[in-house]
């Protein structure tokens, strides 16, 4: 992804972080408010928008199945993220994300409080 202000998050950071079972059917990305996501829901992207203060809360990268390096949001922050009120993720999708972290051995979870 080309877009400097673009850190993938929710469905897409589930699948990066190898916390879901499927690829996500559309990337999903956070971004600054202020800025414009225009050109990023023209080519199907889905976007949030946090405070600035947040943006970088639990930024960390990661590598795609195609070997790019790409900057996502941790483990913690994307759960977080999933159980917020605005995001549409499916019961099923959460429930074997919080089975994913349970089974994974590196884990913060005062982050989670």
């Amino acid at each position: 992804m080309r877009y400097k202000g673009a850190v993938f998050s929710h469905e897409t950071a589930l699948y990066l972080l190898e916390m879901a079972d499927r690829e996500p059917i559309q990337y999903t990305v956070t971004m600054k408010r202020g800025y414009n996501p225009a050109n990023l829901t023209r080519q199907g992207v889905k976007v949030y928008t946090v405070k600035k203060e947040w943006y970088s809360l639990g930024m960390t990268q990661a590598r795609t199945p195609m070997g790019h390096m790409v900057r996502i949001y941790d483990a913690e922050r994307t759960l977080c993220d999933v159980f917020r009120g605005n995001s549409q993720i499916e019961v099923q999708d959460r429930q074997n994300a919080i089975r994913e972290y349970a089974a994974k051995g590196k884990k913060d979870i005062p982050r989670l409080m």
